[in-house]
């Protein structure tokens, strides 16, 4: 179980990420910048399947010079995560048969945690935390990066789907009737 400390820390972090509101790009930078002390990480990345690749959208860390970084969907573990839905761990890029190595090397990357960033069962990307150690991550860092990704994701839906002046539509206005 995550410390009371990193709790509060990923608690703080969601309370920004709400103050970011509709600013995808804003609420990304900020993750990704903001995963790094709180897991002790080398690197993060927000990646997000565009057809047949995963592109870095976010980056932070040893992953900052690779901002726009496309790899194949079915050659990459957060292809794979964003293909199932489920979190995949790379203990050692190394000796790991579902990374692409050469991304991996260029990165400076042995380990790395990627969760899916899901909204109402679309799985739409990755926020992926990385590390220059092999077997760096544990259970906790897990723990505390999915504890993330659901408000993430949703933030990211919204704010790429809905204009401002439509939240405010919605939130003045009858559903089924559209009265105010």
């Amino acid at each position: 179980m995550p410390s009371q400390e990193k709790l509060l820390e990923v608690i703080r972090l969601q309370t920004d990420i709400v103050h970011q509101g509709l600013d995808v790009g804003a609420t990304m930078s900020l993750v990704v910048e903001r995963v790094l002390p709180l897991l002790g990480a080398d690197g993060a990345a927000i990646e997000l399947r565009e057809g047949d690749e995963m592109v870095y959208r976010a980056v932070s860390g040893i992953a900052a010079d690779n901002l726009g970084l496309r790899i194949p969907v079915h050659s990459s573990l957060s292809g794979l995560s964003t293909l199932s839905g489920e979190v995949k761990v790379c203990v050692d890029s190394e000796n790991d048969d579902r990374v692409d190595k050469d991304a991996c090397r260029k990165l400076g990357l042995r380990s790395m945690l990627v969760v899916p960033l899901r909204f109402e069962d679309v799985n739409v990307g990755v926020l992926k935390a990385m590390s220059g150690h092999p077997d760096y991550f544990t259970p906790e860092h897990r723990k505390l990066l999915q504890l993330l990704t659901e408000l993430i994701a949703a933030s990211m839906y919204f704010g790429t789907r809905l204009s401002s002046e439509e939240l405010l539509h919605r939130a003045t206005h009858d559903a089924m009737t559209g009265l105010a």
